[in-house]
Formats: C-alpha cells, sequence, structure tokens
C-alpha cells in the first residue's frame, strides 16, 4: 500500500514538472499565431472537384486573440484556429443556417467548408494567407 501511494506522488510530481516545462516552452499555448490575424478576404480556391468559381462570390476570414470568424456567400462561420503559420488545425464552431437563394453560391460555400474544415498548412506571404489541406486549398488577401 505504501508502495502504492509513492508510486502515485511521483506519477503526480511527473505530471506537475511535465505540464511546467510544456508552459514554459510554450507547448500549451492555443490559439492562432499572430501572423494570421487580420482580416483576409477569399481569392481563390480549389478543391478535389478544381477550381471554384467565385464570380459574385464574398467571403471573409477574420482571425484575432480571441477566434475566427468567416463570412461565407451564405452563411457566418465560427471558427477555432490553432497554430500557424506551419502546421494548423481548423475546427468549424458553428454555422448559421441561412439558405441562398442562388443554388450555386450554397453550392460553393458547401465545398468551401468542406475545405476550410481540413486546412492542416497555413502560410502567409506578404498579404496573402494560404491555407491548404488534403481536401483542397483556399487562397485570401489582407482586407
Amino acid at each position: 500500500m505504501g508502495a502504492l501511494r509513492a508510486g502515485a506522488g511521483l506519477v503526480g510530481m511527473l505530471i506537475a514538472a511535465a505540464a511546467a516545462s510544456c508552459l514554459l516552452a510554450g507547448c500549451a499555448t492555443r490559439g492562432a499565431g499572430a501572423e494570421l490575424y487580420g482580416d483576409w478576404v477569399l481569392t481563390a480556391a480549389s478543391d478535389r472537384r478544381g477550381a471554384m468559381d467565385l464570380t459574385d462570390i464574398a467571403a471573409t476570414l477574420s482571425i484575432d486573440e480571441e477566434g475566427a470568424r468567416g463570412d461565407g456567400p451564405c452563411n457566418i462561420i465560427t471558427l477555432e484556429v490553432d497554430g500557424g503559420p506551419g502546421s494548423v488545425a481548423v475546427t468549424i464552431g458553428a454555422v448559421t443556417e441561412r439558405a441562398c437563394v442562388d443554388t450555386e453560391h450554397m453550392a460553393i460555400e458547401g465545398r468551401y467548408i468542406t475545405v476550410l474544415s481540413n486546412v492542416a498548412v497555413a502560410e502567409v506571404d506578404g498579404n496573402v494567407l494560404n491555407l491548404r489541406g488534403k481536401s483542397g486549398e483556399l487562397t485570401f488577401e489582407r482586407d
């Protein structure tokens, strides 16, 4: 019984030490890298079906220390962006359920959300933000 308590105490100390070193090294930090912060306008998008026709499509992405929000052609999207530039994880939170009169806009928005939810890499080059993942690529320009 005493060995069990000593083992549990040692495990607790190891967990505390690992958590402290992770905090000092920054590995416990969540959220987007500051380089991704800003208001971005979608300028190009592609998925496995090819390039998306963005004619008359307005889609934006805003990222700051509080989180991220996107306006698609039809709906508002809340999301969480962790990491970047470089490796990044995007988690779609909520999407409003407004319907577009234009069914093409609804189709593009569905494809856009699919690509956005599978982003694995974020790169910033000047005023351009590229998001890439297994489902496709999105290119934004700083607004």
